[in-house]
């Protein structure tokens, strides 16, 4: 990917082959916008260009942004290119501008990819380590294999069990698995999807795009759940 690098604001000087992405990957969608401008398809790629300049100019922290060929099932040809931003940590956002007929659409969307609750593998592991302990203690002639097989079986019984106690008390299977975003992680996504979001307006409004009848985007999600900005 051509990444703007965000300390010193450039894109490196050679062109670089545009990536694939599957965005199956990129997580669960969070928030998003989009709006169709009439007359206005030819625009596509000054609007586009404006974008990434005014994306830059900003100075995002950790921000990793360029352009990626997008796909949704690997078998297809169909591939679209969209401006993918990352801030790490599973918060993703894309950026999609194509000439529809005569008119350009405009569309972004946020996803997040939940991270993996270390610290609840790391308790499970030990248990199922100390239940192996246990076993061979019992049956010594079993041995070293005899632990590694009894620890694996318990492990994967923990995961089954903590999964069931997932379901049923957040009802979801991965509830205790993995993270959901923190406050610090929903204040990172709102700020980049409404840099976004203006960056996108400001660009439209650059190429002599009447941005007063765009959709309105009254709220924005930073991923915790019934909470809107």
């Amino acid at each position: 990917m051509s990444d703007i690098d965000s300390s010193t604001g450039k894109t490196p000087a050679v062109p670089q082959e545009i990536p694939e992405v599957d965005f199956k990957s990129l997580g669960y969608f969070l928030d998003g916008w989009a709006d169709l401008v009439e007359g206005q398809g030819s625009k596509v790629q000054q609007v586009q260009q404006a974008l990434v300049d005014g994306l830059r100019k900003r100075n995002i922290t950790n921000l990793k942004t360029g352009m990626v060929n997008g796909y949704v099932a690997i078998y297809s040809s169909d591939r679209r290119k969209h401006l993918f931003s990352s801030l790490g940590r599973g918060i993703r956002t894309t950026v999609y501008l194509a000439q529809k007929g005569d008119d350009l659409y405009a569309a972004w969307k946020a996803f997040y990819s939940p991270q993996l609750n270390n610290g609840t593998l790391i308790i499970l592991a030990l248990l199922a380590g100390l239940f192996g302990i246990i076993i061979i203690s019992n049956w010594e002639w079993l041995g070293f294999w005899g632990w590694i097989v009894s620890t694996i079986a318990a492990f994967l019984l923990e995961l089954g069990l903590i999964e069931k106690a997932g379901l049923m008390l957040k009802g979801k299977r991965t509830a205790f698995l993995v993270t959901d975003p923190t406050l610090f992680d929903a204040d990172d996504i709102t700020a980049l999807n409404l840099a976004i979001h203006k960056t996108l307006v400001r660009a439209l409004d650059d190429n002599g795009i009447d941005i007063s009848k765009l959709r309105l985007k009254p709220n924005f999600n930073g991923g915790r759940r019934d909470e809107n900005v």
